[in-house]
């Protein structure tokens, strides 16, 4: 099972994409060490100045049915500030780590009013550790709820808050795990590095609010399934949870993230009950250069 840090020098010249409103070269940040293994092609394709946005059609469990909706995943590289635990304004900051964040969006509707939810997670680029911070925030008719997970001093320090009595506001810490919600960009930079085996994890922040359940580190089994074609199968099971969580993975590089299956907490041994997406559109933008009216047409190539 890989180790939560593991440290070893390996000198290469490195490339670097500057996430949203930033600017540079790639060689202003050659001399860079790693410490982590990135593929060959890896800055060839996510140094573009570029977000890759990906939309798939998304079925949904909520209250017992499956609803119809619209899921994103936007992956990108950018600078970070471990200590502030934020974007870095100006990249020239000595500070600044490279990570590699996904925001995961979804909406659906559920009867007469609608949800839209969506997590932020942020994984180092360079250093096998795992993800420095994790955000999920989640609004619908009934009100809005938010939870947030930082590491600090090696350990996950988790906040709260919550329209609901029983979560209201809420402020602990937990041992260093490994967290469902980074698994997908672990898959996106080598998927031989997912863990397997007997492993401790939090499961996704977004389950922790839909099914009223504290971020926790629960046990879970982690393992290969048989490939499809050229489609690598994860899967994770949550034992006590009762919640399983299955990624199909291009074998190839870039690894996108073809779908997933996911149960609701426990209800793993119901399958007609998870949720699903299923990759519809690719397309690699700068969005966040994209906020006129006629830029509008791009959610067109996305089928939105």
């Amino acid at each position: 099972m890989l180790q939560r840090s593991i440290y070893f020098i390996v000198g290469i010249s490195v490339l670097t994409w500057l996430g949203c409103n930033s600017s540079g070269t790639e060689s202003d940040h050659k001399s860079e060490i790693a410490s982590r293994q990135l593929p060959e092609p890896f800055g060839d394709y996510w140094y573009q100045s570029k977000a890759e946005i990906n939309r798939y059609d998304l079925y949904q469990e909520r209250y017992g049915e499956i609803r119809n909706g619209d899921a994103i995943l936007i992956f990108v590289t950018e600078d970070f500030l471990p200590g502030k635990q934020v974007k870095a304004d100006d990249f020239r900051n000595p500070d600044a780590k490279k990570v590699m964040k996904l925001n995961h969006i979804r909406k659906f509707v559920t009867g007469i009013y609608d949800y839209s939810v969506m997590t932020s997670v942020f994984v180092p680029l360079y250093t096998m550790e795992g993800a420095w911070k994790i955000s999920t925030s989640s609004q619908e008719w009934c009100g809005h709820s938010w939870i947030q997970l930082n590491k600090q001093n090696g350990r996950w320090a988790v906040e709260g808050h919550s329209y609901f009595e029983k979560e209201a506001d809420t402020s602990y810490t937990l041992p260093d795990a490994w967290t469902e919600d980074e698994l997908m960009i672990w898959a996106r930079l080598d998927p031989e590095q997912l863990p397997t085996g007997p492993i401790d994890m939090i499961p996704s922040a977004l389950g922790s609010r839909l099914y009223h359940h504290p971020s926790s580190i629960n046990h879970a089994e982690a393992s290969w399934e048989e490939s499809l074609g050229d489609t690598l199968v994860y899967q994770v099971d949550f034992t006590e949870q009762k919640h399983k969580v299955i990624l199909y993975i291009q074998k190839a590089f870039p690894h996108q993230i073809w779908g997933w299956d996911e149960s609701p907490v426990g209800k793993s041994d119901q399958p007609e009950l998870y949720t699903r997406a299923r990759l519809r559109q690719t397309i690699l933008e700068p969005y966040w250069q994209q906020n006129a009216v006629k830029d509008s047409v791009e959610r067109v190539r996305l089928m939105m």
